[in-house]
Order: C-alpha cells, then sequence, then structure tokens
C-alpha cells in the first residue's frame, strides 16, 4: 500500500485542505441542548493557524453561550499512516475538563471532512458520540456542525458555526 508523503499532502492532499482553513473567520454560531430546539445564538470569532509546519492546524475561537463567555481550541490534523483526520478539542462550554479525541469517521470530499468522538454521560449512563463536520463552502465560507449521538446511534444538530473569512 502506497503512503503519501508529507510533502506531496502539502502540495494536494489533505494537509492542502488544512492549509487552506488558515486565517481569520468570524460569523455566528448557533446551539442546541434538544433535537429541533434552537436554545442560542450568538457571533463568534475564529482563527485557524499552521503550527508544526503545517503539519497541524490550531483552531481557536471565542464566542458566548447564553451569555456566558465561552473560549475553545482544537488541534487538527492528518495521520498519513492511517489515511485519517485527528483532532483534539476542548471548550470552556461543552467539554467541561475534558479534551476531546476525534477520529475520521467518513470519506473526506475535496473541501470537507469529519471527525467523531465521544464523551461521558455525567448521569453515569453509556457514553454519547459528537461528530463535527468542517465543510469549506467556497474559499470564504466555512461551515463547523457538531453533532450529538445519543447512545441510540441517532444524531441531532448540537452547534452550527457558520465563518466568513476576515480580510487583512
Amino acid at each position: 500500500m502506497h503512503r503519501e508523503s508529507f510533502a506531496d499532502s502539502l502540495k494536494r492532499g489533505p494537509h492542502r485542505l488544512l492549509a487552506r482553513l488558515q486565517g481569520r473567520w468570524q460569523g455566528t454560531v448557533r446551539t442546541w441542548f434538544e433535537p429541533g430546539k434552537l436554545a442560542d445564538t450568538q457571533p463568534i470569532k475564529a482563527a485557524i493557524r499552521p503550527i508544526l509546519e503545517g503539519r497541524f492546524a490550531l483552531l481557536t475561537y471565542t464566542s458566548k453561550l447564553v451569555g456566558t463567555k465561552m473560549l475553545g481550541h482544537a488541534k487538527i490534523g492528518h495521520d498519513l499512516s492511517r489515511g485519517k483526520f485527528v483532532m483534539s478539542w476542548a471548550d470552556s462550554a461543552h467539554n467541561g475538563t475534558n479534551i476531546m479525541s476525534l477520529l475520521q469517521d467518513r470519506e473526506t470530499l475535496p473541501r470537507e471532512f469529519s471527525l467523531r468522538g465521544s464523551y461521558a454521560d455525567p448521569s453515569g449512563g453509556p457514553d454519547w458520540g459528537w461528530r463535527i463536520v468542517f465543510k469549506l463552502s467556497s474559499p470564504r465560507r466555512l461551515f463547523i456542525t457538531h453533532y450529538n449521538i445519543l447512545p441510540t446511534g441517532q444524531e441531532a444538530m448540537a452547534v452550527e458555526m457558520v465563518l466568513s473569512r476576515v480580510q487583512g
């Protein structure tokens, strides 16, 4: 099995897609706590920058959730040996003191990739799943959509970030 080199990936592969996400972004974040019931809409500012010579992208963002300041960080990469996107994510609203690890769960499209992780049910039940989809719909428009995955496997919209690239 041929594995793509990092240099090739930077030129035309998954690391090129990560590089295309780089920049300053702003927009709106919407949050659902229950399926179909929008709970909050807030402005959001984000930045994505390369780290470790483009091996990873670091996403940082600030917003509010129901009036409380929210900060978040995600380190996103593509593991060439596994052929999958990988991510670690933490924020001050959704994760508590957990750092969620996510792994690509579907085939990557030219401008889109999806990752899946899980988190513990605070009431002691089975773990719940969490899926995050990054979609660069154009060079100036980025959607980062989060889904809660119930232990039964049903998905429900949880967070939608609609971002526009900031010039300058």
